[in-house]
């Protein structure tokens, strides 16, 4: 009789020690908010895989995406390729047009197209290397590099100008900034010589 008590106590234990694991257990699993809504399980994030940066003198480098300072210089200078074919508009057949030097290429927009060209090509490392970049140069720095020198290289680019005898365009602007000065000069004389004889008219 005492052998069976023993062994009924022995299962009632056991029962109530597995009960007590497996309540633990399920508390574990799934942790309980104080709304009483269950937690669910966290995922692990995924790194985002990112793009391999270009490296210069290793590969091509496509200018229309090139860094701010390269697209600001080529904006300025077709804002001012736009405020010269602006000015010059009224001038270029009154005021002796063949005293202005064959700007002309200008005003047509023949630079213009050449310098959005020079914005939007791809470069190979041959071309970066003749720009002078470096290995150590980042792409904002190598891609400013190859917009210089790509203007710089519009008179060898224009066949028109392979002739020794044809003057460059940025020589050529500068004869007709000095045509303007003396224009303006004139203009400026006259003007005041109108005012003073106007004043004077009763």
């Amino acid at each position: 009789m005492m052998k069976a008590r023993i062994i009924t106590k022995t299962c009632i234990l056991v029962v109530v020690l597995n009960s007590v694991v497996f309540y633990s257990l399920s508390i574990a699993a799934s942790p309980v908010l104080q709304s009483g809504e269950a937690v669910p399980a966290i995922k692990a994030k995924k790194t985002p895989s990112v793009a391999p940066m270009k490296k210069v003198l290793l590969q091509p480098i496509v200018l229309n995406e090139a860094s701010i300072p390269t697209m600001s210089l080529r904006d300025r200078m077709l804002a001012a390729i736009n405020r010269v074919q602006k000015a010059y508009s009224p001038v270029r057949f009154t005021d002796c047009p063949s005293g202005w030097f064959s700007l002309e290429e200008i005003y047509y927009g023949g630079y213009k197209t050449y310098v959005n060209s020079c914005a939007n090509r791809s470069y190979s490392v041959q071309d970066q290397m003749a720009a002078g970049c470096q290995g150590s140069d980042t792409v904002d720095q190598c891609t400013e590099k190859l917009f210089r020198n790509c203007l710089r290289r519009y008179e060898q680019d224009k066949t028109s100008y392979n002739d020794s005898s044809h003057a460059g365009l940025k020589s050529r602007i500068s004869k007709g900034i000095e045509k303007a000065d003396k224009i303006h000069a004139e203009t400026k004389e006259l003007s005041d010589a109108l005012t003073a004889l106007k004043n004077l008219m009763p």
